[in-house]
């Protein structure tokens, strides 16, 4: 997460692809770098490539944007 971080604070796009086994939390770490996308006033958008897919991210992530205040949809 530190490298990501440190990539989203240069001027040039970051390209990176995060790869990993189911449950290993790459939902999460997405989140969390749309969050500090957000922070830095950009907009943020996380698609799925199916329905089923997209209302598990809805399940995953819902419930901390609620927390958060930030409006969302599914």
């Amino acid at each position: 997460m530190a490298d990501i971080a440190a990539d989203m604070s240069k001027p040039q796009r970051m390209l990176r692809l995060l790869q990993g086994d189911v449950g290993s939390g790459k939902t999460m770490v997405a989140l969390i770098a749309m969050m500090q996308a957000v922070d830095n006033g950009a907009q943020a958008v996380l698609m799925a490539p199916t329905e089923i897919l997209a209302l598990q991210h809805a399940e995953t992530i819902g419930p901390y944007l609620d927390e958060l205040g930030i409006a969302w949809m599914s």
